[in-house]
């Protein structure tokens, strides 16, 4: 960094200041990316290599919750990432030139952005914020074990008070990490952690809960009508009055909208699940094949059950993974993961590297959008060997019930993921359960209340996912929309759209590939049938 610190004072005295202080930049920014390419590369081959049966399934545990043994290989990945952001020079150089105005630029600045904000957070303490999320999920992954317990744990009085103890670690470990969170947003110019969140998305906190109003105002409406068919449909299955129902019976019903009856196709081996995956993408214009190696797509009841699309070294090195049935809900899964894959593998050689991974935002909203297109086109539809056209419980006015419910739900989580850090200490489970009657019209019994918040992942790894999730589904909403209205659309979607990675924010992104703003009422185009 001496370098660096000993040309900065010649960058500032040439005439031509901006250009010799990008050549500077540039020279930082290649330094770093150096450093910083191959850690990355083997974390994610270490993740790789658990779902592939290589590694113990503890070793995921440990890269998601950041719990590395000492001595361990990605305990000195890490280390070494500690070091490349242990030099407050570096810190200083970046603080300077972000704020300075001088770099003109678009894609050095958006790295200087990128890098300066992983300094900062890096030297106001995040590592520390790391190692007590590391132990909440820690937590959460023995919650979740549970799951797998006999039927009628709960009535084991042994089994049940571990299992309360749990929970009630995982309360006080919240609330104190809630407000760690804050302490440490403050110190960076936050109000809280919830605007460092949204910032961290490039979401408007101004405008954000306009929008969740807008949401809710513009679905509220067909999700009574769905709701209606639900308790209709819940009622005749099990022959009971609509205040008998349970919380339960809902969850029965909200996760069958996921398969349509009549839409459950039988793939008869891997190579045909495979063939009408493929062939899935194809009828859009869009190869697949190359991120498909045979070997990684199975059934084995002995390893992990996922699907996953792993984007080893943010270059040409994308994977993809599957081991579950080859049915329908299977297929769904695999094109939902295939089109992260396909957005990673079309991001331009020209992109910088620290540009190249997709926000969250843009990458879930392919990723919906390609999903829901088996919803949208008979075509697609026929491409994987489905015929029917309507689902199992409400009228045919809905096209996607299960992504109307989806859109609520996020509603749900957004809104807990919101108050929580705007009240710290409050019941979270009260909260869960408020949200859960105000947005999905489900009215619980005390007795029913259970910790069922606990059990999500994305809420405990308190990262603003839901908030880019409801986000990421009004954006795949307008790519419908334009869809249905460019001649020329997927040509444009893949090869100018997705080649453009993280080079600018998604709103200004969407913006010019959309002629628009992001606009709510767009969703309920995107779950009713299409327009003939």
């Amino acid at each position: 960094m001496w370098l660096v610190c000993s040309l900065l004072p010649f960058a500032y005295s040439c005439s031509n200041k901006t250009a010799a202080t990008e050549n500077l930049l540039s020279y930082f920014i290649g330094k770093q990316e150096e450093a910083v390419v191959e850690i990355n590369k083997e974390v994610n081959l270490a993740t790789w290599n658990t779902y592939i049966g290589k590694s113990r399934f503890d070793t995921l545990q440990q890269i998601y919750s950041g719990l590395l043994r000492k001595g361990s290989a990605l305990c000195e990945f890490k280390s070494q990432t500690d070091r490349l952001f242990s030099d407050c020079s570096d810190y200083e150089f970046l603080h300077r030139l972000y704020h300075s105005g001088i770099i003109k630029d678009k894609l050095l600045k958006r790295q200087s952005k990128v890098l300066y904000f992983m300094y900062r957070d890096k030297k106001a303490g995040l590592d520390s914020l790391e190692m007590a999320k590391s132990q909440i999920m820690k937590l959460y992954f023995d919650v979740r074990q549970y799951d797998h317990y006999p039927k009628g744990w709960r009535n084991d009085e042994a089994v049940f008070s571990g299992y309360q103890r749990k929970i009630a670690m995982v309360h006080q470990q919240m609330h104190h990490f809630l407000n760690q969170c804050n302490q440490f947003a403050q110190s960076i110019g936050y109000a809280n952690y919830f605007g460092y969140l949204l910032a961290r998305h490039e979401i408007d906190e101004n405008k954000h809960l306009d929008y969740i109003n807008r949401i809710d105002s513009v679905t509220r409406h067909d999700y009574k009508k769905l709701k209606k068919g639900a308790d209709d449909y819940l009622c005749r299955q099990f022959d009971k009055e609509t205040d008998e129902l349970s919380v339960f019976h809902y969850n029965y019903f909200f996760a069958s909208l996921r398969n349509p009856s009549g839409w459950q196709s039988n793939y008869h081996d891997r190579h045909e699940f495979i063939s009408s995956v493929t062939g899935y993408y194809k009828c859009f214009g869009m190869d697949v094949s190359n991120l498909i190696d045979p070997r990684w797509v199975s059934n084995d009841s002995c390893c992990l059950k996922q699907a996953l699309a792993c984007n080893i070294d943010s270059y040409h090195d994308v994977r993809f993974y599957y081991n579950g049935r080859y049915d329908f809900s299977g297929m769904l899964n695999c094109i939902h993961e295939l089109a992260h894959g396909f957005c990673y593998s079309s991001i331009s050689d020209s992109v910088p590297y620290f540009l190249r991974e997709p926000g969250l935002i843009l990458n879930e909203s392919v990723a919906i959008f390609m999903e829901n297109q088996i919803f949208r086109s008979q075509k697609a539809r026929k491409a994987i060997g489905v015929t029917a056209t309507s689902g199992a419980f409400i009228d045919e006015q809905v096209a996607n019930p299960w992504l109307l419910f989806l859109i609520r739900n996020f509603l749900v989580m957004a809104e807990v993921e919101r108050e929580m850090f705007l009240n710290p200490d409050q019941n979270l489970s009260a909260l869960f359960w408020t949200k859960v009657e105000k947005y999905l019209f489900l009215e619980v019994s005390e007795e029913q209340k259970h910790d069922e918040w606990i059990k999500n992942a994305p809420l405990l790894m308190m990262d603003g996912s839901y908030q880019a999730y409801l986000y990421a589904v009004m954006l795949a909403a307008q790519y419908a929309h334009c869809q249905d209205r460019q001649p020329d659309f997927w040509t444009c979607f893949t090869n100018r759209y997705l080649s453009q990675g993280n080079s600018s924010s998604w709103q200004t992104h969407a913006g010019a590939f959309c002629k628009e703003g992001i606009d709510p009422s767009y969703l309920p185009h995107f779950y009713m049938p299409q327009a003939k």
